[in-house]
Parts: C-alpha cells; sequence; structure tokens
C-alpha cells in the first residue's frame, strides 16, 4: 500500500475534527505510530518515521490546493512558527459523520425487509466505513445485542428490487407469485395464494417496508404490492400494451404519493375536511406534513379544521385509528356508510351485551 493510502486509511478510521472517547485531529508522531501498528508490514519494507509522513502529508495537501475545503482530503490546524505556516492535528472530513452511519445502521436493524444474518451483515459492512468511535456508538449492531430482526423474512427483498428496476428500465413486464403469511404447518410462513404479471410504475418505502406501485396490462389503475410478499419474479419483455404511462412516471412525486395514501392504501386522492383536537395534532401533521391545509376562521382553543387530500380507504383507516383526537366534516354518504359498516363490525365484537 502506497504511503499516502496508508495516511488516509489512518486517519479514516482514528481521526475526527473533535475530541472523541475513541478519535480526535492527530498530529504526525500519532498518525506515525498508529500506522506502524495497523501497517506493519509496510514498516518493516521501510520504516515508517515522522519525517516521511510529514512530508506525505504536505504532498496530499498540495495537490489539493485547488479544491474547495469540503472537498479535501485532509484538515489540518495551521498557525505560524519562525515565520512559516506550522501544520498540525490532522483529521479527515468524512462525507458521511459517524452519527449519520449510525442512523444508516439503525435504519438496517430496524427495517422489515432483512432477515437477521443479512441485517446484521449489512450494518457491519457500514461500520467498516469509519473507525472506532462509530463502533462503540453502534456496538450493539453486530451478534446477539440487537436481537431478532422483527419480521421472519424469506424473501430477498433486495434481489426483487433489482429485478423490478430492471424491468422498468426495460419499460417491461414481471411475472411473481404473491404470498401472504398463513400458518404453514404450524408456523407462520409465507403461502402463495395467486400469480400476476404486471407492469411496474415505482417502488417507495413505507413503515420499512417496499411497495411496488404497478398496474395491469390496457389497464391505467394502480395497485400496490408489498415486495416482501413477491416471489419467482421473471422479466417479461413480449407483453406489449397500449397505455401511455410517461406522464404518471414524469408526475409522480414519491414523497407527496406517501403522504396522500395514509397505510398505503391505494385509490385517488381526495379532499377531506377534518377536525382535529389541538392536543393531538402533532400526530396529524405526522401522516400528512405539509399537504394540511387549515381552514380559515376554524380555530378554536381545543380544535382547529383543517383540508387535507387522501386516498378513501387510507382516510377510513386514519379516521378509525385515531378516532380520539380526529374527526371527519362532510363526509358523504358513500363515505359515511363505509365507516358505519367498519364501527358496526367493531360492535358486533366488542359491544357486550
Amino acid at each position: 500500500m502506497l504511503l499516502d493510502q496508508a495516511i488516509l486509511e489512518v486517519l479514516r478510521n482514528h481521526s475526527s475534527k473533535t475530541k472523541t472517547r475513541d478519535t480526535k485531529p492527530l498530529n504526525v508522531t500519532e498518525i506515525t505510530n498508529y500506522l506502524i501498528q495497523d501497517f506493519p508490514d509496510e514498516h518493516r519494507a521501510r520504516p515508517i518515521t515522522p519525517k516521511r509522513v510529514r512530508r506525505a502529508l504536505n504532498n496530499i495537501i498540495n495537490s489539493e490546493l485547488s479544491k474547495e475545503d469540503k472537498d479535501k482530503s485532509i484538515c489540518y490546524t495551521a498557525y505560524e512558527r519562525n515565520g512559516e505556516e506550522y501544520k498540525t492535528n490532522y483529521w479527515t472530513p468524512r462525507s458521511i459523520s459517524d452519527v449519520e452511519l449510525k442512523y444508516l445502521i439503525d435504519s438496517v436493524l430496524y427495517s422489515k425487509i432483512f432477515d437477521s444474518e443479512t441485517a446484521q451483515d449489512l450494518a457491519g459492512r457500514i461500520q467498516q466505513m469509519s473507525g472506532k468511535n462509530l463502533y462503540r456508538m453502534t456496538s450493539y449492531a453486530v451478534g446477539s445485542l440487537f436481537g431478532r430482526q422483527r419480521l421472519t423474512i424469506d424473501v430477498d427483498v433486495l434481489e426483487n428490487i433489482q429485478l423490478i428496476m430492471d424491468a422498468t428500465e426495460r419499460d417491461a413486464f414481471i411475472s411473481f407469485n404473491w404470498n401472504v403469511y398463513d400458518v404453514v404447518g404450524k408456523k407462520i410462513g409465507l403461502k402463495k395464494i395467486d400469480s400476476y404479471t404486471v407492469k411496474p410504475i415505482q417502488i417507495i418505502l413505507g413503515d420499512g417496508r417496499y411497495f411496488m406501485l404497478a398496474r395491469y396490462q390496457n389497464k391505467d389503475k394502480i395497485y400496490t404490492f408489498s415486495v416482501d410478499l413477491m416471489s419467482e419474479i421473471t422479466i417479461n419483455n413480449e407483453i406489449q400494451d397500449e397505455v401511455k404511462a410517461e406522464n404518471l412516471k414524469r408526475d409522480f412525486n414519491r414523497a407527496r404519493y406517501s403522504l396522500q395514501h395514509p397505510y398505503n392504501m391505494g385509490g385517488n386522492p381526495e379532499h377531506f375536511k377534518l377536525r382535529v383536537k389541538r392536543d393531538y395534532l402533532s400526530r396529524v401533521v405526522d401522516m400528512f406534513s405539509y399537504e394540511i391545509e387549515i381552514i380559515p376562521n376554524s380555530i378554536t382553543e381545543t380544535t382547529v379544521d383543517i383540508k387535507v387530500r387522501a386516498s378513501q380507504e387510507g382516510m377510513k383507516r386514519l379516521l378509525l385509528f385515531h378516532y380520539d383526537a380526529v374527526e371527519i366534516l362532510e363526509p358523504g354518504d358513500k363515505f359515511e356508510e363505509q365507516l358505519l359498516e367498519a364501527v358496526n363490525a367493531l360492535c358486533e365484537k366488542y359491544l357486550k351485551k
């Protein structure tokens, strides 16, 4: 390994702009000691000395003088000594900070698309992108400290994603088996219930799972499929249809779709007026974010009326889930019947006679 590469590796693993329990800005002597420790074969082949290290550091710094600070490989502290600039306390500005890498690791571990072995393997590889500080911050990511994944996944979701993306690039249909979780033998597992052929449009992430939006041949209605319930995916380049979906792809807004389809329930978004208890407004903001419009002159000490866009099925589930915080205004006869049907079903199950 070239000395320049070894120095960058040492700074990546052991340095940081601010001092932590395991890392800090490093002076030349400290960098030299780490090089000898981490690359003993290189040191035996040709002794690594502070003089060589300082020369290599200066070469790297001088080669990047035209770059902006955020793009440089090495940062340092400088002061004047004997009329010249003296550099010390070196660190590397990582493009992704340790706390950002911790977020990536936590996202992997709390996702619902990996089995336990795959999640821990990926978390471990993310840990390798940094040094001791990240290992300390995420010591739970390997071994048994974190525990098992929440779901038992029998499908390689990322492999499915790759196949779906390949089909999308080719503007092709895919065929696959559609499964549901059921009792298989004496355990819960995937059970095939049907096979479908559809044309993928988009892949979105919701509640830790990937969902595919797709349509059937010669149909423009959009259906949602959980990618972790799909198996035996094959790409079919032979199927043709007459639907032009360019506008849908061009105008599709991934973030807005998630807001307008609570719980990933499909259907065309409609306007709904809601009365929300202000003590619970945070729940609704969490669901609809910037899509919320306050209705003028509706604010009271305890409630506020808002307007949002959502699919009917998504709105129905939201109202049932947040029955103590949200009330729908002007639901319309058809939607009111759907709510009454759901409420009556609950009453039949739980209302004591």
